[in-house]
């Protein structure tokens, strides 16, 4: 029997399939179109007004908005979402991003695409949500190379980083001075990081990508997250490994020498939902259970593996009632804003229907 043959599923899975599907059609006909969100027969409150369960292809998550924008220019193709928050004057940004695309080299892209991820994504969940503090739209667009890239990198000042949960760990001290290559000197790891470390990584893996042009391969996606963290090892500091499999991944969105339909990296909460879809069994690995799992998981939606990791993070969210802090979601009440998922009954973390009335709901919350 093959490991999926022996998966014994939890009523999770069908939960999941059927969270897909409605975040499937929100996106086709809201994110990408311009229907309203309670016209589409996406009959749950919590999909509908709070714009997390809305996409099941990563690259129109929000954290890719920046991605989107770099690579498609005036052609981006969340336009009014970019323009609605950041105001009309980006399509300026936008059409700048469009003349780079005779510019930039890879190289060029792939220092912008890591910069993102590595700052934070702009992963913020307020009103610029996608956006926030982003160097890259706010300066990138004005360079011609990654050498002037970088020097915008090492003397910017205003806020360069979103979400705590997504920047890189620290360095240990005793190594800082190792990864410096030139006379400069450093107070944040971050700046150190992406000045010194981030191009020497990129011209390497460049080298990479054109050995599997020339020889018409196509590297899976964990085979490169794998090699860069491995450089990191080399270098004797941390593995960077939610922020290079974000960032290998916008790789294969845009280039065909990464392979898209490869197995990816499961993150934290994508490993949590994983664990609900189906029972532990003695002798299968937790890597060959999840796998499997992702392969079932693509037969019932025709997702690819890179979409269904993003997927079953955004599941967990959903199972726990999310409803982000901060001004953006402040009109919606706790109270009775619920998803409408079969374990909401009972699902015993987040934020519950059955807990209303207990001392555990937060009187502060509406």
């Amino acid at each position: 029997m093959t490991i999926k043959e022996q998966l014994v599923l939890t009523p999770y899975f069908d939960d999941f399939i059927d969270y897909y599907k409605k975040a499937e059609i929100l996106q086709d006909n809201c994110v990408l179109g311009n229907a309203a969100y309670d016209s589409v027969g996406v009959e749950d409150d919590l999909m509908t007004q709070v714009y997390i369960y809305d996409v099941v292809n990563r690259q129109f998550a929000d954290i890719n908005n920046v991605v989107q924008d770099v690579w498609n220019g005036s052609n981006t193709p969340k336009i009014a979402q970019a323009l609605r928050k950041n105001g009309d004057t980006y399509l300026n940004t936008l059409a700048e991003f469009s003349a780079k695309r005779n510019v930039w080299t890879r190289l060029e892209y792939m220092y912008a695409f890591l910069v993102h991820r590595i700052t934070g994504s702009g992963a913020s969940y307020v009103q610029d949500h996608g956006y926030r503090n982003s160097v890259v739209t706010n300066e990138f667009w004005r360079c011609d190379t990654i050498d002037q890239m970088i020097e915008v990198v090492r003397g910017y000042i205003p806020p360069m980083y979103t979400s705590k949960g997504c920047q890189i760990p620290g360095f240990p001290k005793v190594t800082r001075t190792d990864l410096i290559m030139s006379n400069n000197t450093y107070n944040k790891p971050g700046k150190l990081y992406l000045c010194e470390v981030a191009p020497d990584l990129l011209k390497q893996l460049e080298g990479r990508l054109q050995y599997c042009e020339k020889n018409e391969l196509r590297s899976p996606i964990r085979k490169i997250v794998d090699w860069m963290n491995g450089y990191n090892a080399n270098k004797k500091f941390n593995r960077f490994a939610f922020q290079y499999s974000l960032f290998v991944a916008d790789l294969s969105d845009y280039y065909d020498c990464v392979d898209e339909d490869s197995k990816v990296y499961y993150g934290t909460a994508a490993r949590y939902t994983l664990d609900l879809l189906a029972e532990k069994k003695r002798g299968i690995k937790t890597m060959d259970r999840h796998d499997a799992l992702c392969e079932l998981i693509q037969e019932a939606t025709g997702a690819k593996p890179k979409w269904v990791e993003h997927t079953l993070c955004d599941y967990k969210k959903f199972l726990y009632n999310r409803i982000p802090a901060g001004s953006m979601y402040a009109h919606l009440s706790r109270k009775t804003v619920f998803g409408n998922h079969i374990h909401g009954v009972n699902y015993p973390k987040g934020r519950q229907k059955w807990m209303l009335n207990t001392p555990y709901w937060d009187p502060n919350w509406k």
